[in-house]
């Protein structure tokens, strides 16, 4: 019987997906149905849409706290509570290192560029201004 075990699992499995074959596209798929708003979970979708507003409006901390409430709020469908946590908690650490740096840090001033340039120094420039800022002025061929 051994021996024929893996056989029967792999007829089991084939025939399971038999009638996905035989009926193909005409089958009906059911969804998922929509979380429905009870006054057990309304919390949890208020914290959550606040989590988001906070996110989008750049509020990270906010946002970070939210995210857990709801967590903790509904811990059975805490998801995407989770990855807007896991978001505004990177988005909070990168807000964070970037405010701390020294405000020259990543800035030559224009005689040491060209005293570079003239010693042989090549640089690597990237324009990150936004397009309308890039439109409203730049060096032609620049």
């Amino acid at each position: 019987m051994k021996r024929f075990t893996p056989v029967l699992l792999l007829l089991a499995v084939l025939f399971g997906m038999l009638p996905g074959f035989w009926y193909g596209r005409h089958t009906a798929v059911l969804a998922a149905p929509k979380p429905v708003s009870t006054p057990e979970n309304a919390s949890y979708f208020d914290l959550l849409s606040a989590a988001e507003k906070a996110y989008a409006a750049g509020d990270f901390s906010q946002a970070l706290d939210l995210a857990r409430q709801a967590a903790l709020a509904a811990p059975e469908r805490a998801t995407s509570a989770w990855e807007i946590a896991m978001r505004a908690a990177v988005a909070q650490a990168g807000d964070t290192y970037l405010q701390g740096l020294p405000p020259s840090r990543y800035r030559i001033d224009p005689l040491h560029f060209l005293a570079n340039q003239v010693n042989g120094t090549s640089y690597f420039i990237i324009d990150v201004r936004e397009p309308e800022e890039y439109a409203a002025g730049h060096i032609e061929g620049a």
